[in-house]
């Protein structure tokens, strides 16, 4: 990009940082083809270490979209298909769960089961979360809690309706299809399209590669949620080492900047798709607050993902038409304005 450019993306992600509740980096890249390319990591990952490109941070729900494309190679494949039901494909877990006998892989992608979230809101599992960090869920945890909040209706979703627990089911048939543990499968997608420096952990590592940014909640943040948090949580505590167990294949993933982008520029995974596939999973039906794709947002012309899991924010999108692509990440859960605040220079119209 040019130094004005540059200059301009620089000053505006200085002042946000500044601004920001209990963030200390922030990572910015911006690919635009007919403007060329800034990437660049501002403040500092963790105290007294000033924050790179090389660090790795964690992504949250952007997880789901190579949750998403790893079952559709499945698809792809022949090994599955959309209209599956997971009585077929995990009939263990639909014997102990009846409600979800009659649910469909393409329902899960969709995000169109009408199964709760067992991670919403006070009275779900964050109670249990915000009172031990540490704690390790299990998927049966998190699958009978996404069904206490809500069963699925009789009659499937017409729209989209977010709910992590799709894609924690999803990653049970990712396990189960293939033989092999779903962070086994997610990191090993990553590698195959030269993601080295991305992956998943297993539930009972919360350790990210080195370099790795240090994730924190803000003074805000903490007093938003005083109820829920134990006493010793105060603003700008430390999350880093707080287990992910909870997100799995629905947001446990952690990458770098750069593998970020590289990954978007496949179009979260469609690249790896037959056309026909790919087509479709852009295809989703008018959602009534938002359209969701198979593990894609859909806005016009741009298609994306966010994620948000303490300690971190992160925001992408690509253009398939003009190859424009952004990545955003904050580490602070606190850091919403930041993101917000360089929006206008990321994704331009």
């Amino acid at each position: 990009m040019s130094d004005a450019d540059r200059g301009e993306i620089d000053s505006a992600a200085r002042d946000a940082l500044a601004q920001s509740d209990g963030a200390t980096a922030l990572y910015v890249g911006i690919w635009i083809p007919e403007k060329g390319f800034y990437e660049q990591a501002y403040g500092e990952s963790s105290p007294g270490v000033a924050a790179t490109l090389a660090d790795h941070n964690r992504i949250g729900s952007v997880t789901k979209t190579f949750t998403a494309t790893a079952v559709l190679q499945l698809v792809a494949s022949g090994e599955i298909a959309l209209t599956d039901t997971l009585a077929t494909l995990l009939p263990e877990l639909a014997a102990e769960f009846p409600a979800l006998t009659s649910v469909t892989v393409d329902q899960l992608l969709g995000m169109r089961t009408g199964i709760g979230d067992f991670f919403c809101c006070p009275g779900s599992l964050v109670d249990t979360y915000f009172a031990d960090p540490t704690h390790l869920f299990t998927v049966h945890d998190l699958v009978a809690e996404g069904l206490r909040m809500r069963s699925p209706p009789s009659v499937p979703l017409a729209s989209a309706e977010y709910s992590n627990t799709n894609y924690v089911i999803l990653g049970e048939v990712l396990r189960v299809v293939t033989g092999h543990s779903v962070h086994e499968v997610l990191t090993d997608l990553a590698r195959s399209v030269g993601l080295e420096q991305t992956g998943l952990l297993a539930p009972d590592v919360s350790q990210m590669p080195a370099p790795a940014a240090h994730g924190y909640m803000g003074a805000a943040q903490v007093a938003e949620h005083r109820d829920l948090l134990p006493p010793g949580v105060v603003g700008g505590i430390d999350v880093s080492d707080w287990s992910l167990s909870f997100a799995g294949a629905a947001g446990a993933m952690y990458s770098t900047l750069g593998d970020l982008g590289a990954w978007a520029a496949t179009g979260y995974g469609s690249a790896l798709l037959p056309a026909d596939l790919a087509s479709r999973r852009l295809s989703p039906p008018d959602g009534r607050d938002f359209d969701y794709g198979y593990g894609i947002t859909v806005s016009g012309d741009w298609i994306g993902h966010s994620g948000l899991v303490e300690g971190w924010i992160t925001d992408t999108a690509f253009n398939p038409t003009t190859g424009a692509t952004w990545v955003l990440i904050v580490n602070s859960g606190g850091g919403e304005a930041v993101l917000q605040a360089m929006a206008e220079f990321a994704r331009p119209q």
